[in-house]
């Protein structure tokens, strides 16, 4: 291997790290999807010859790939079914009124039923319960989402199935790990270590983070559940207003029905207490009242209601049309169009009022803006209209999710298939009882007897990370090929190996960490594993250690709400700001890399 390394970088080897630089700038800025980034690598390869056609595609026939998309539909039946529905509610119903243990009992609830279910859905089920336990209890969603965000994340790094990633893994030692002498992880390889990393995250998270976040209103729990006698517009701070450079508060004084819930300066968001910050030109405030404190608002003098929000047969539609909130979900069509490629209004019936995005208001030309995962869609429609879109799989209703389940009669046939998947997955009586085939027969069950409907399963499978992991195969075949592992680890060992086995291994997994916070966590996987094995085999080390390594620093990824989707889905119904993530999730992020350091060595020796 070294003489490889002395030999220098062939030309095809610069060439597909040209390709990995490309395709990491594309993940990163999020200038097109995922899937579409994991095609382009798969034609780029192929036109460059580095791959033959068959080699470039063995990705979207690999088991683990297979698996992963199988287990999404497996998951959706018990979501569908109400089963995790029905343990959710009665999990936060024992927490009582009692905060401190609302958080212990959520976060433990959600970490044991990520390191089973992928948890996209989990997140997904459990944030409309959270804003509806939230409202009631009077707390600020921004001190709930993101700790129960953070421990579905931690509780996936348990078993080989809790998270995509880990499957992504084991996709790649099932076609190269005969040369480590290590051909697949099994269902509990990782759950020794993966309990002591979750419950040293939940700890933090429980006794230090949860202190860190702000406490912050949203609009998602400032609508209320009477939607359907308040209504929301907003009104303006004109130039020459008597109200500019007065406290915020002064512009509703007196005005009975109605209540302040954002302040909206330019992209910027404010929420309640205002304290002394004062009013300025072109300042928007968002405000819920009922039809005659709205309609009176607007005759006020010093504000203006901006025309467009306010139709002229507003009046007469007052008491039949209401207001919700939709978030984009990570499997939703509308990531990566339009709201008009989307045809958004003819397919729901419901116009776009606005449109909250990573903190920031959007109100202008929103039907042209490419929506992305967690988006946050306030909309206006008639309130059968409204009910109609609960259940949807491509958006959250922020509302009355907590008590909509599907097909509840099913619940035990979703709850059976999936434990006899996981038992028979995890004692392997036999050979042909693989995952992948466990997990084919478990879905064949769900759809004979309509627990999940075909259109379901279709909609509950998140193609975009599927055809990622393919890419990212082809793009790790193309980097061997071409000796591109070969001369970076050789380069690291040459760097590095005078320190010892254990400071590479610190340098891979707070790499993995680093790099699985700017693109997909199953990306930087992908791209940090063979790299990590061949670096082992330049130190003479057990390449093991080193993959496991790359497993856990992928998990380790809650710095920014890019590292993974779920992360992406909370930023609007938890009103966080870029700052918060940084906050609670540099001091996890860097608790977690330490940890791995000093412990996987110790069930897996260097």
């Amino acid at each position: 291997m070294r003489a490889a390394y002395d030999r220098g970088m062939e030309p095809a080897g610069w060439f597909v790290l040209g390709i990995v630089a490309v395709a990491i700038i594309l993940l990163v800025t999020e200038k097109v999807s995922m899937d579409v980034v994991g095609l382009g690598i798969i034609v780029v390869l192929c036109l460059g010859r580095v791959l033959e056609p068959e080699e470039a595609m063995s990705g979207f026939a690999n088991t683990a790939l297979v698996t992963v998309g199988l287990l999404f539909v497996l998951s959706e039946g018990l979501i569908r079914t109400g089963a995790v529905n029905w343990l959710a509610a009665r999990l936060i119903g024992l927490a009582g009124q009692n905060e401190a243990r609302l958080f212990a009992v959520t976060m433990l609830a959600v970490a044991s039923l990520s390191a089973f279910i992928n948890n996209t859905p989990v997140v997904v089920l459990f944030v409309p319960i959270l804003l509806a336990v939230c409202e009631k209890r009077h707390l600020a969603p921004s001190k709930v989402l993101m700790p129960v965000c953070f421990a579905t994340t931690l509780g996936g790094t348990i078993t080989l199935i809790g998270t995509s990633t880990n499957l992504a893994v084991n996709a790649w030692l099932e076609k190269n790990g005969g040369e480590i002498g290590l051909s697949r992880f099994e269902m509990f390889d990782f759950t020794a270590f993966g309990a002591i990393y979750c419950a040293a995250g939940l700890l933090y998270l429980f006794f230090i983070g949860r202190r860190l976040l702000p406490d912050r209103q949203t609009v998602a729990t400032s609508l209320g559940t009477g939607r359907h006698k308040e209504y929301l517009t907003e009104i303006r701070i004109p130039a020459g207003s008597r109200f500019t450079g007065r406290p915020v508060d002064e512009a509703l004084k007196g005005r009975q029905g109605l209540r302040l819930l954002q302040l909206i300066r330019g992209e910027e968001i404010h929420w309640p207490p205002f304290g002394d910050r004062a009013l300025a030109e072109g300042d928007l405030l968002l405000v819920k009242g009922d039809v005659s404190g709205v309609l009176d608002l607007q005759r006020a003098p010093g504000i203006e209601t901006p025309p467009e929000r306010v139709t002229p047969d507003f009046q007469a539609r007052a008491k039949t049309f209401t207001l919700a909130e939709l978030v984009v979900t990570p499997n939703s069509r509308l990531v990566g169009r339009t709201l008009e490629e989307a045809e958004f209004h003819r397919e729901t019936g419901c116009h776009v009022l606005a449109l909250q995005r990573h903190g920031a208001h959007l109100r202008e030309k929103i039907t042209g803006l490419v929506l992305s995962v967690g988006d946050l869609l306030l909309v206006q429609g008639e309130p059968e209209t409204i009910r109609k879109l609960r259940g949807s799989a491509y958006y959250l209703l922020l509302e009355g999710v907590e008590e909509h389940a599907i097909n509840k009669r099913q619940a035990p046939v979703a709850a059976g298939v999936f434990f006899l998947v996981v038992a028979l997955a995890s004692v392997r009586l036999h050979a042909s009882l693989d995952i992948v085939v466990l997990a084919m027969a478990g879905t064949v069950v769900l759809l004979a007897t309509r627990t999940v409907s075909m259109r379901q399963a279709y909609q509950s499978v998140h193609w975009p990370i599927l055809v990622l992991i393919a890419g990212m195969i082809a793009l790790s075949q193309g980097m061997r090929k071409t000796g591109v592992e070969t001369q970076i680890a050789g380069l690291v060992a040459q760097v590095f190996g005078p320190y010892g086995p254990h400071w590479v291994l610190l340098g891979v997994i707070l790499a993995t960490s680093v790099l699985t916070e700017l693109i997909n966590n199953t990306a930087a996987a992908l791209l940090m594993v063979p790299l990590a094995a061949r670096i082992a085999a330049e130190l003479g080390a057990n390449p093991v250690g080193f993959v496991v390594g790359v497993v856990f620093g992928a998990s380790a990824c809650f710095a920014t709400p890019f590292g993974y989707q779920t992360n992406a889905f909370i930023y609007g119904p938890g009103g966080y700001r870029f700052v918060d993530f940084l906050r609670v999730g540099v001091p996890l992020d860097v608790l977690l890399v330490v940890l791995s350091t000093l412990l996987i060595p110790v069930f897996w020796p260097l």
